[in-house]
């Protein structure tokens, strides 16, 4: 019974999608059918245990696709919010009148009713406002199994921020004012004097501030390095005002033995003017303390004025030095360019002495140095392109490129992506003045200064090199002469064919449309006419016996042409010689002639015997040949 509900079992597997090859091999095994019933039933659970883990990925995959992609009610991006920006500068203001005017008012005003009272309660419903903004506000978590990401569920944006600055902004807005304009004749005057204090806890909104700074950074363009000294600016004026206050204040709450009360006895001009004369007597002696200048004319007169200015001028002093070391680094760093532009400078000077150049090649090198520095500047961003990830370091790459890219009629029909393969690819040249180069092979772009090319001035932004898209053979050899300090950008072309290969169809299709226009506009050039014609008839098969033994004809012309030369030197070199012999035979012809007939004429010899016998077939008087 077993071994028939195992084979109909295996009949079932075998006919269903989930056969597999392992139980042909089973069966073809000497095995029970127990056996392979249960290896069937094994393998049928695993494979059921896989579709049913695969299916509970997918659904937790899609409901967090869901989660995300969902429109969320009651809460807001700060980043697709573009009223928030508005919100946030009318806040930085309300924080600038913050930090300003409330110590101002807490050193030297009376608290009545007025203007300022207004203003200070519109601002109190700004920030009431503000605060309650924030339990709406999408903040940035940084988990390690999803990243950064914005999170949107409105019960965990509250919890965060009530165990976050909640205390902090609740702190900042409670009514002080209110309490300490209660200040009848039945009031207690030390109390009111520690709520007046109290009324500086407005300045925990100043906090505020770095988390606007920290949402906009990003956004920021001014490098940080001014940004730092702007901070200290900030930081210096800022603290000797809050100083200058509290100095203030302190004279008010001493009464008549203070440095006020010393101050007026001393000076001639009498008591100060209120409030602002005070407060520029206050500044000044803050502002002194802060930069340990300390002239000394206003000094403390009872314990407590020793006690706060033994505090302000150890706070002062932790300032000072921090914004001194601080600001030191950063100058020391502003102009990192500068600096190595200077170091090479002098690199160079060194170079110059020790080689013993020439007043004019000493000229032309710093020249040609002084104007790269702004080349020096793009080849080390070079290394910011490979911080980059793939797809910003192609899309940056394009919108550096983009005006001139598209100036290129193959190019104007292309996605980015396609001119991200070129960007890429682009390589960086320098010219110093009145030099002169080829580019073979290359499209080529003037990125900054003036060439002439084949009889044309081409000026920062102009292409030339377009033909890059024909064979090597009809490319055009540009000759390029600077007229001044030039910066070319070029792909070659193996790289520009590598780009070609990785385009779609349809771009690859609309490039070769350019490349035909292209390449019969390279054969009305005569000098590619003719080489085109015989590429284009084909050319044999140089690995074939036919063009092994055609070119073994050919070197044996060469090589007879080569004799047949040598030949023709030693004919002409014959013949000269056969014009100098038959020059000096004459001569002895003339000789022998004259010899005989003074011979004749002494012995009696008749005249026409007077020859000397010739070869055969030469008669006398007659020239060789």
């Amino acid at each position: 019974d077993d071994e028939e509900r195992a084979q109909a079992f295996f009949l079932n597997v075998m006919a269903s999608p989930l056969a597999v090859p392992t139980l042909v091999n089973a069966a073809s095994a000497d095995v029970t059918g127990l056996e392979l019933l249960h290896q069937a039933e094994r393998r049928v659970a695993r494979l059921r245990a896989m579709e049913d883990d695969e299916e509970s990925d997918l659904k937790a995959t899609a409901a967090l696709l869901r989660e995300r992609l969902a429109k969320k009610r009651w809460v807001i991006n700060p980043v697709h919010c573009h009223y928030l920006s508005h919100w946030d500068l009318w806040i930085v203001s309300c924080l600038v009148f913050t930090s300003v005017v409330t110590p101002f008012e807490v050193a030297f005003g009376d608290g009545e009713f007025n203007a300022l009272f207004v203003i200070n309660r519109f601002v109190d419903a700004s920030f009431l406002f503000d605060m309650g903004l924030q339990f709406f506000l999408m903040f940035q978590q940084n988990s390690r199994s999803e990243g950064m990401r914005w999170v949107s569920d409105h019960s965990t944006i509250v919890l965060h921020y009530l165990k976050g600055w909640f205390l902090l902004d609740l702190v900042s807005i409670l009514p002080y004012d209110l309490v300490s304009s209660n200040d009848g004749p039945q009031s207690n005057f030390k109390l009111l004097r520690i709520v007046r204090v109290l009324r500086l806890l407005k300045l925990v909104r100043v906090v505020k501030a770095s988390r606007l700074i920290a949402r906009y950074q990003t956004r920021i363009s001014i490098p940080y390095s001014k940004l730092e000294l702007v901070k200290f600016v900030i930081l210096i004026t800022l603290f000797s005002h809050w100083l200058g206050c509290s100095w203030g204040m302190l004279a008010d709450m001493s009464g008549d033995h203070s440095w006020l009360a010393d101050l007026e006895t001393r000076k001639r001009h009498g008591k100060l003017s209120r409030p602002f004369g005070v407060y520029f007597a206050a500044m000044h002696w803050a502002v002194m303390s802060l930069t340990s200048i300390g002239y000394g004319d206003i000094t403390p007169q009872n314990d407590t004025e020793y006690l706060c200015c033994v505090f302000f001028m150890l706070i002062g002093g932790c300032i000072w030095a921090y914004i001194i070391g601080s600001a030191c680094g950063v100058v020391a760093s502003l102009d990192k360019h500068g600096i190595a532009f200077r170091n090479t400078m002098d690199q160079i000077n060194y170079m110059i002495r020790d080689t013993g150049l020439c007043e004019e090649t000493r000229i032309r090198l710093r020249t040609f140095f002084d104007q790269t520095q702004r080349v020096d500047r793009l080849r080390g961003y070079e290394l910011l392109y490979g911080r980059m990830s793939a797809g910003l370091r192609a899309e940056v790459s394009v919108e550096r490129m983009r005006h001139w890219l598209e100036s290129i009629c193959y190019f104007q029909q292309v996605t980015d992506d396609s001119l991200a393969l070129i960007a890429l690819r682009l390589e960086l040249s320098v010219f110093a003045v009145k030099e002169t180069g080829t580019l073979p092979g290359r499209l080529s772009v003037a990125h900054r200064g003036l060439a002439a090319i084949s009889g044309r001035i081409y000026s920062a932004g102009m292409v030339w090199g377009e033909d890059i898209v024909c064979r090597r053979e009809l490319m055009r050899d540009h000759h390029l002469f600077s007229l001044s300090f030039l910066e070319i950008y070029s792909i070659q072309k193996d790289a520009f064919d590598d780009a070609l290969r990785k385009m779609s169809i349809q771009e690859q299709s609309v490039i070769e449309r350019s490349r035909r226009w292209f390449t019969m506009r390279s054969l009305l050039d005569p000098r590619l006419r003719e080489q085109y014609r015989s590429e284009a008839l084909g050319e044999a098969d140089k690995s074939s016996t036919v063009y092994k033994g055609e070119q073994a004809v050919r070197d044996k012309l060469e090589q007879l042409q080569v004799a047949m030369k040598g030949l023709d030197s030693e004919m002409r070199l014959a013949h000269l010689l056969q014009k100098d012999l038959l020059s000096k035979l004459k001569q002895h012809e003339t000789f022998a002639v004259r010899l005989s007939e003074d011979t004749g004429r002494l012995v009696g010899v008749p005249a026409q015997s007077r020859c000397f016998p010739r070869p055969e077939g030469l008669s006398c008087g007659e020239p060789p040949t």
